[in-house]
């Protein structure tokens, strides 16, 4: 009569290897999967941003060739209340200046005027007067964006409860304000947080700061 095969199982060493591969796996997931979902909050930010740019660019067809901004309309609040209703998002509530007169807040928004993280957007429109020029590039500006507490820019923590202002360039890191900042008379450059101030009433571009620091531009050149 002949012996049968003993049945072999896993070793130990191959047990702890498999969970070992699981682990790495895991692991690796878990570290990319945020990172992943930053990378597409900030892509729909980007996407929303030029939305926002368009939007501006039909009220300025139908009003006059004019731009919801101070010095172009009377009532400024009631028209960028009124252009973001119209142009971008209905189900907006009405917005208030709680803090500087060219920011505009508004308590609740629908989804065309929502951040991805679940916050709605606000107005920060600097008109005509944003000139921040660099002495040794014409033309080129160095501009001042609102951050919250806790933001590090070249100034130093900010520690104000309230809203406070940062030259961009020297963001370090911070997190998202919520606020899209209108600048007129500009356009984007291949450097962050740096405009070049243009000639042209109707050349506006948008800035807004991402997951991570970074600051995103676009213009209706």
């Amino acid at each position: 009569m002949s012996k049968t095969g003993a049945r072999k199982g896993f070793t130990i060493i191959e047990v702890v290897l498999v969970l070992a591969i699981a682990g790495l796996i895991f692991l690796m997931v878990f570290i990319a999967l945020p990172a992943l979902q930053r990378g597409q909050r900030n892509t729909q930010r980007k996407n929303d941003l030029s939305r926002f740019i368009t939007a501006f660019d039909s009220y300025r067809s139908n009003n006059s060739n004019k731009y919801p901004f101070f010095g172009q309309e009377d009532t400024w609040l009631t028209s960028m209340e009124q252009f973001t209703k119209r142009y971008i998002d209905e189900n907006c509530g009405n917005f208030s200046k709680p803090y500087d007169d060219d920011l505009f807040v508004t308590g609740s928004c629908g989804a065309q005027f929502t951040d991805p993280d679940g916050e709605p957007y606000r107005w920060d429109v600097r008109y005509d007067n944003w000139s921040n020029p660099i002495a040794s590039e014409p033309g080129y500006h160095r501009i001042w964006l609102p951050v919250p507490k806790g933001t590090t820019c070249n100034a130093g923590k900010v520690e104000s409860d309230e809203v406070d202002w940062c030259v961009a360039a020297g963001i370090a890191s911070g997190n998202v304000t919520h606020y899209v900042a209108v600048f007129d008379h500009a356009k984007c450059t291949d450097r962050e947080g740096i405009l070049y101030k243009t000639g042209g009433r109707n050349d506006i571009a948008l800035l807004y700061i991402l997951e991570g620091g970074a600051i995103a531009c676009v213009d209706n050149q």
